[in-house]
């Protein structure tokens, strides 16, 4: 009856100790993901902020002279727009990406029957 209770008492702790890292893993997903989304979002932007600021100046700067290339000065300022779309979109993407491989981790049960997570059956 003793070994009994020191085997169950053994696989509630090892259970509790699998739950922990389970929760640390999810956790340091979760950190690194947000880490990942600000990090990748931020280069991309601001050097096509800056380049739409600098068309800007430039037109403004230079208004009398390009009076005949308006269309041609749309287009680039249409493809930094576009550019600047992009480049957030991609970014956002790969971090829902990230986000939803975090949420799949956390898809599990908490049992004390070895392997102590058990994931649903229908998972491919």
């Amino acid at each position: 009856m003793a070994d009994s209770e020191e085997l169950t008492s053994l696989h509630r702790e090892l259970a509790k100790e699998a739950w922990k890292r389970s929760d640390d893993s999810i956790a340091s997903s979760d950190a690194h993901t947000i880490q990942f989304g600000l990090m990748a979002l931020r280069s991309p932007l601001i050097v096509l902020s800056a380049s739409i600021v600098a068309l800007l100046s430039f037109v403004s700067a230079n208004s009398d002279r390009l009076s005949g290339t308006a269309v041609e000065v749309g287009w680039i300022f249409t493809w930094l727009v576009a550019g600047l779309v992009l480049g957030g979109a991609g970014p956002a993407a790969a971090y829902f990406t990230q986000y939803f491989y975090t949420m799949d981790l956390a898809d599990h049960e908490r049992t004390f029957d070895h392997p102590y997570l058990k994931y649903p059956k229908n998972r491919n």
